[in-house]
């Protein structure tokens, strides 16, 4: 019979298998989670000595309790002089910070009878290095940090190396929380000054490397500059300093900002390169606009300001240029297509002389007043100067003047051109065709009837009809 309760005390060795595992730079195999077992065995009292069955296995209490851990077999194990020796490994998963007795069983190995049960023994913290053997997964409940390193001296608290060339993470931070802003992981520099960086990325092998990559299902990355002058998101590179891309149908990127004036824009692009520097380059290529201004205020929807010296607008394709707008504001284009309206109209101060002057009517130059003009109020008026334009729904095409001087005003008046005029059949019905000038009924034009005292009176032509009384004629304006 094996007498129970003779079980020597335990040797552990894996302290010093694990210091060697931490320092080792080489690709040798792991260590693994077994450590050595050593005791002495008596059995009747005499040091035994042969092959004997042992079954280990760890419990969570001193007695009764639970079985934490596989049963780990060994037959036939030499024992010399009473001492045997043997390899454990119950893997990783009970050495988790809890207490762990080891339970021994043995028999005879030449017999296939009843294992002998041993009194369990308590393990020393010793094994429970395992649980720091890597790789490592251990779940404690703790309202503080599980994990914390300082170092008081200059150099860094941790550096972790993966290698491989299959996708993997140095430092994978995972948090499960639902609380709002919680932080897969947390960079934080409380240093009192300095250039301090909380979170910094780097990729410095290869020539495709990125710092920093960031990914969620609903924000990539959220920045946030809570300083009174600090900046959400300082993007710098040799090749790009930012580079944003969505994968899926929305913008790439959304900007927010709460700022007044140009200083505080919510997009600020400059450009310090004075040679061939360009602050903004838009390049689309689809069926839709490249760029889209909106202003839902009374601001402008584009400011462009220049203080050098080259052109405000350049249009081309290739080297074709389409048009472009100078440094002095002049506009240089091959056709101009005006949708807008069918004249060409330039700004004049009107006398009403006691009645609003409406679209439509005729005006000649005023004789007292120079360079302002008066409703026409005779016929064959050798004055005349043209149509107030806007009658009938057809707008002014065109409309020139300068202001701050003589040659501005408050009305567009047609000097070519197709507008509707007021008209009177004082002088016959009016004809498609018909000469027109001005008449007796104030701000109307009628049929010339005497060509000879028409000319230098003439308004244009006709290109509608009026068969009685006051209406709107279209005309083909064209003084002559």
């Amino acid at each position: 019979m094996l007498r129970t309760g003779s079980i020597a005390v335990l040797i552990f060795v894996l302290a010093a298998v694990a210091v060697s595992v931490s320092v080792s730079v080489s690709a040798a195999a792991t260590v693994g989670y077994a450590f050595t077992y050593q005791g002495s065995l008596k059995d009747t009292g005499v040091s035994a000595s042969g092959p004997y069955d042992f079954r280990f296995a760890l419990f969570d209490m001193a007695g009764g309790g639970t079985q934490v851990s596989t049963t780990v077999v060994v037959n036939d194990l030499s024992v010399t002089d009473g001492i045997f020796t043997a390899d454990l490994d119950f893997d990783y998963g009970p050495f988790q910070g809890e207490e762990r007795w080891l339970q021994v069983e043995v028999r005879q190995g030449a017999s296939s009878g009843a294992y002998t049960t041993l009194p369990r023994q308590r393990l020393a913290p010793t094994p429970f290095s395992i649980g720091l053997s890597l790789p490592h997964f251990q779940e404690v409940g703790s309202a503080d940090y599980l994990l914390h390193f300082t170092n008081s001296g200059g150099g860094g608290a941790a550096i972790f190396d993966a290698q491989g060339t299959q996708l993997n993470y140095a430092v994978h931070g995972r948090n499960m929380s639902t609380a709002f802003n919680s932080a897969g992981v947390l960079g934080e520099a409380t240093g009192p000054s300095g250039f301090t960086i909380g979170v910094e990325g780097r990729a410095t092998g290869s020539p495709s490397g990125t710092g920093v990559l960031a990914r969620g299902t609903a924000t990539g990355a959220y920045i946030s500059g809570e300083g009174a002058n600090s900046t959400g998101l300082y993007a710098y590179g040799y090749a790009k300093g930012l580079h944003a891309e969505n994968l899926g149908v929305g913008p790439a990127a959304y900007l927010l900002g709460k700022g007044q004036t140009r200083t505080n824009a919510t997009l600020r692009v400059e450009n310090t390169e004075p040679v061939h520097g360009m602050s903004t380059y838009m390049h689309n290529s689809s069926d839709f606009a490249t760029a889209h201004f909106q202003n839902d205020s009374s601001g402008e929807v584009l400011w462009v300001e220049h203080h050098g010296t080259g052109n405000y607008i350049v249009a081309t394709s290739g080297s074709d240029w389409k048009f472009w707008v100078d440094n002095n504001g002049v506009t240089h284009t091959k056709v101009l297509e005006i949708l807008g309206g069918a004249d060409l109209s330039e700004k004049f101060d009107v006398h009403d002389e006691g009645r609003p002057v409406e679209p439509g009517t005729v005006v000649s130059i005023d004789k007292t007043h120079e360079g302002r003009l008066v409703e026409s109020r005779e016929p064959y008026d050798h004055r005349v100067a043209g149509i107030i334009s806007g009658a009938g729904g057809v707008k002014t095409g065109m409309l020139m003047g300068q202001e701050g001087t003589i040659a501005d005003g408050s009305m567009p008046v047609a000097l070519t051109g197709r507008v509707y005029c007021r008209a009177s059949a004082v002088n016959g019905p009016i004809e498609p065709g018909d000469l027109l000038t001005t008449s007796s009924v104030p701000g109307c034009a009628m049929r010339v009837s005497d060509p000879a005292r028409a000319q230098g009176a003439i308004l244009g032509k006709a290109m509608g009809s009026l068969a009685k009384g006051e209406g709107l004629v279209l005309v083909l304006v064209g003084l002559q």
